[in-house]
């Protein structure tokens, strides 16, 4: 719990520091995709009758996923605020937006189980849940919502110890609560034959088991943080300051999964098999995915600690060698994903139809994603200075707007298959990325500029804007 496990991101090599501050964020991003691919697999593969348990939790995770990631999206809020006061010293703030962060998201996931609760049903019907899984996925979806006070609260706790650098103490939280929530996953279905509701209950425990864990490290008095409980306090300034970054972070990330939840309705309308197929090849890219999504969180951190330190040409060299990194990797991966789908697939489940189905929707997703890197990357960096307005409006255009266009005004006019349905996905995906980009060159550009004549720019850095402009006028 020493300050030693936080690192300054603003010295030292990009590549080692990058590597070394990606890699924990990178497995407890895995971890805690595993608490749902945990359920999948276990249902999907001892379930009394597989095929419905896997379609019924399946059925669940773009609503909970929606929710979920609204609110990690509000999280990137707090991580941008707390690097920015880290990199410029501010000491004061720092704590004033760590105590905000607990206060804020203890209040929103509690109200969030309630709501959750009454409005499940609702929730289900919209995506075309198709009434035979109906009940087991309503069960499932509640007894999640009972998490989410512990969910919102672990992390923004985990966005908290990213910003001061540390991702280490999200990883080894989740390594142990992950491996309970597998343990009691087995437990509860193998020896209990509670099934969809065991694994729910599982998840539930282990969310709270982290969050615990979570508090002790920033409240333990003798760590790095050493919190008091009389010093949780809601400042203004600071939660506008999280608000007004995080919430149109989690808009983009709102109308995104909407756009998803309008191409799962389309797939839920196709059948069970489909629903089941989905399902596992979601849990399964996203898997893949960690690694870009990794690095995105730590260029968020690294982006808003060198912003206010004043660094500006680290935090762009850093946005190229983290792209050199995950395009490597993704390529790797995908190679071996598209020589052996069905083993990948059969992870999930044994069943051969769900295991055809899927593998058309795997390829598209796996090779797409490594096009859209681009724009979760510029976006990355983007919000590490505090811009996320922008970005969203783009998204909405090129990625919302791109899919929904396609599953109503094209999609009815070609072969109703998964193929066709979600080659949306690398289309929306190449429209995001060729404008992110556009936009992160003015971005940057109006951020040198302004740095400079406010003074804030570190001496190097403010040396190099000088030579440059010479050159120009010259």
């Amino acid at each position: 719990m020493k300050s030693k496990n936080n690192l300054d991101l603003t010295t030292g090599s990009i590549f080692r520091k990058l590597i070394a501050f990606a890699i924990p964020i990178l497995l407890t991003n895995f971890l805690q995709q595993l608490y749902h691919s945990a359920d999948m697999m276990v249902v999907g593969n001892f379930a009394r009758d597989p095929e419905h348990a896997l379609a019924s939790v399946g059925a669940t995770t773009q609503v909970t996923g929606l929710l979920l990631n609204f609110f990690v999206s509000i999280s990137i809020g707090a991580n941008v605020v707390v690097a920015q006061a880290r990199g410029a010293g501010d000491k004061k703030r720092q704590r004033r937006a760590i105590t905000t962060s607990i206060c804020f998201s203890s209040i929103v996931g509690t109200v969030l189980a309630v709501a959750g609760w009454i409005l499940t049903p609702a929730l289900l019907r919209i995506v075309n849940t198709p009434e035979e899984i109906m009940e087991q996925a309503s069960l499932y979806m509640r007894i999640i919502f009972l998490g989410q006070p512990a969910i919102k609260l672990y992390n923004f706790c985990s966005a908290i110890f990213r910003a001061m650098g540390n991702a280490k103490f999200s990883m080894r939280i989740l390594g142990v609560t992950g491996v309970a929530n597998v343990v009691l996953n087995l437990f509860f279905v193998l020896v209990l034959h509670w099934d969809v509701a065991g694994v729910a209950i599982a998840t539930v425990i282990a969310g709270y088991l982290s969050a615990t864990a979570a508090l002790v490290v920033l409240f333990h008095p003798e760590g790095d943080y050493r919190l008091n409980v009389k010093e949780l306090r809601w400042y203004k300034r600071e939660f506008v300051d999280m608000i007004r970054i995080g919430i149109p972070a989690a808009l983009n990330t709102v109308l995104f999964s909407v756009s998803n939840v309008i191409l799962s309705a389309a797939a839920n309308a196709l059948g069970k098999a489909v629903v089941a197929s989905v399902a596992a090849v979601n849990n399964l890219s996203n898997l893949v995915h960690t690694v870009g999504t990794a690095l995105v969180s730590a260029l968020s951190s690294f982006s808003g600690q060198n912003y206010g330190a004043g660094k500006l040409r680290r935090t762009e060299e850093s946005f190229w060698k983290a792209i050199l990194l995950a395009e490597c990797f993704l390529l790797a991966a995908n190679l071996v994903i598209t020589a052996f789908p069905g083993f990948f697939i059969g992870f999930f489940t044994k069943e051969a139809q769900v295991i055809r189905i899927g593998t058309p929707k795997l390829l598209l997703t796996c090779w797409g994603y490594m096009i859209y890197l681009f724009a979760e990357f510029s976006n990355s960096i983007k919000r590490g200075y505090g811009k996320t307005v922008t970005p969203t409006i783009l998204n909405i255009a090129c990625v919302c707007g791109v899919r929904v266009i396609w599953v109503w005004a094209v999609y009815p006019f070609l072969p109703q298959t998964v193929f066709w349905l979600y080659i949306a996905l690398p289309i929306s995906w190449l429209f995001s990325s060729t404008a992110q980009m556009i936009d992160f060159h003015y971005v940057r550009k109006r951020n040198w500029k302004k740095a400079y004549e406010e003074g804030r720019l570190h001496p190097d850095d403010a040396a190099y804007y000088e030579a440059k402009q010479k050159r120009k006028t010259a």
